[in-house]
């Protein structure tokens, strides 16, 4: 029985998405890609082979990606998958992710998402400029996210049943939808990351966090109000360093970032 679907979508993705689904679909586990194709002008289903493994659902026209995702989830929660993982049409997913994640779910039932360490690398040099390494417990993530989100969106690997009690994605959020999601989610839920690096995450200068930066830390900023803790510090720190990012330049964080994240490769090489 494969237990595992995948959850991807896809908006003129046509430069990256072939390598990221066959990163996918040649992971060791058995599993079901679900690609939503959120209007693009050229169709998925035209750069892909028809595979038994692969479903193609095609928007007519461009919605956004959380109205997508929600799309995809209502396709495949109809289906009784009891894990759903999460995949962009950019990244890399390493051969042994899914399986991995799998197993820590299988023997970790108190955990209900598992996400794991990612490398950045670059999109058209490919390099790898900086490897980041969230927290691995419950308690750690959950204190990080008070300030962002510290289960990086394409790493997500769930327990189908927490859409059904969590809800879908919020569609009024075009960006940080993945951090809104979260907030909600670690009230009742236990989360994790599996301390390894298990998926290559592309860096495009076409990306939301180069062109919609700063109405995405505007979208986190209404999250973290809306979820203010009157008696909790880590509530007035968090939206304190979102307002300081907002002001300040994004070029000047991505030297900062490099510089601290990055050290770990050039010292020590390329994490494997």
């Amino acid at each position: 029985m494969t237990k595992i679907a995948v959850l991807m979508a896809a908006y003129n993705a046509e430069k990256t998405l072939v390598e990221a689904v066959e990163s996918v679909l040649l992971n060791q586990a058995p599993l079901h890609l679900f690609i939503v194709d959120d209007g693009s002008v050229r169709h998925v289903i035209d750069l892909l082979p028809a595979r038994d493994n692969l479903t193609i659902l095609r928007l007519d026209k461009n919605v956004g990606l959380p109205t997508a995702l929600n799309h995809g989830l209502d396709v495949i929660l109809k289906q009784n998958f009891p894990y759903i993982a999460r995949a962009d049409a950019d990244d890399i997913s390493l051969p042994t992710r899914f399986e991995k994640q799998m197993a820590f779910l299988e023997n970790h039932p108190e955990i209900d998402l598992v996400g794991c360490w990612i490398r950045l690398f670059d999109e058209d040099t490919r390099e790898t400029i900086m490897s980041l390494s969230p927290p691995p417990t419950s308690q750690e993530i959950k204190n990080r996210m008070y300030s962002n989100s510290a289960l990086y969106h394409p790493t997500w690997f769930m327990r189908a049943a927490v859409f059904r009690d969590v809800g879908f994605y919020n569609t009024s959020y075009e960006t940080a939808q993945d951090y809104d999601f979260l907030r909600r989610l670690i009230k009742k839920h236990q989360v994790a990351n599996i301390p390894e690096y298990l998926l290559d995450y592309c860096i495009s200068q076409k990306g939301i966090s180069f062109q919609k930066r700063r109405r995405q830390l505007t979208v986190r900023l209404e999250v973290q109000w809306r979820m203010f803790e009157i008696a909790n510090w880590r509530c007035y720190v968090g939206m304190g360093k979102t307002i300081c990012l907002i002001a300040v330049p994004f070029s000047l964080v991505n030297r900062v970032k490099k510089l601290v994240y990055g050290r770990k490769i050039s010292q020590g090489g390329t994490p494997s």
